[in-house]
């Protein structure tokens, strides 16, 4: 069977008024542009009736995917998991509140494909702005805002190191030295927050099966809950 052109990834938590639109809006730019596709919507735990609608889309979508946690786990656990489940050849992540237009991914897949663009085997570069003073958002030792896993870096950030009159040469080092202590620090909470999911479905276990025994055929066999490896 021939690779997917495109994984949509989907992290949503209480968003039942959104997702059909969302999913008509990515089927009607994938058709339009001939893209073979999948969405995934990663049910972050939702307490509306946002699971009843992915099993209704899944039926009216072959290209629907539904991936339910039994719990909230929060974005960056949903993210992975969706990321582990993904089978086309490149994936999009999308918010369900219809901020991010799917109208932008065939350019987007362009790009990526024709100049090869790929972040799991490029570094991102790491570049010192203006360096004559202290300004910039307020962070801890990790770069890290006071909104959690936000994080600024360079002269972005306002970090305490230096003062006025910073030079250009330890803008640099300290850009490149804070980066490594944020890339630290979020790949500690991605593999903390896939151990948990991985132990909350290992826990669940029967329990699950059972709930999802209960669903239609249809619907759970295209059901995935899948523990990222």
């Amino acid at each position: 069977m021939a690779q997917l052109d495109i994984s949509v990834v989907v992290p949503l938590y209480n968003e039942e008024e959104s997702l059909p639109e969302l999913v008509a809006w990515i089927d009607r730019v994938a058709r339009t542009h001939n893209l073979t596709y999948e969405v995934i919507l990663v049910d972050d735990g939702s307490s509306d009736g946002s699971w009843g609608v992915i099993e209704r889309l899944k039926g009216e979508y072959a290209a629907v995917r539904g991936i339910s946690f039994l719990r909230n786990y929060g974005k960056s656990a949903a993210l992975y998991c969706g990321f582990a489940a993904a089978e086309g050849e490149v994936v999009f992540t999308m918010d369900a509140d219809l901020q991010d237009s799917p109208d932008e991914i065939p350019a987007m897949r362009r790009m990526i494909l024709e100049e090869g663009y790929d972040l799991l085997k490029e570094p991102i570069p790491v570049v010192p702005a203006q360096h004559y003073f202290m300004g910039g958002v307020h962070v801890n030792s990790d770069s890290e805002t006071t909104m959690m896993n936000f994080f600024a870096l360079g002269e972005t950030a306002c970090n305490g190191v230096h003062g006025k009159n910073r030079l250009a040469s330890n803008s640099l080092l300290e850009s490149l030295v804070f980066a490594q202590r944020a890339a630290r620090v979020v790949s500690s909470r991605m593999a903390k927050a896939a151990s948990m999911y991985a132990g909350a479905v290992s826990t669940a276990g029967a329990a699950q099966r059972a709930a999802h025994a209960k669903m239609p055929q249809q619907v759970a066999a295209n059901v995935v809950v899948k523990v990222a490896r």
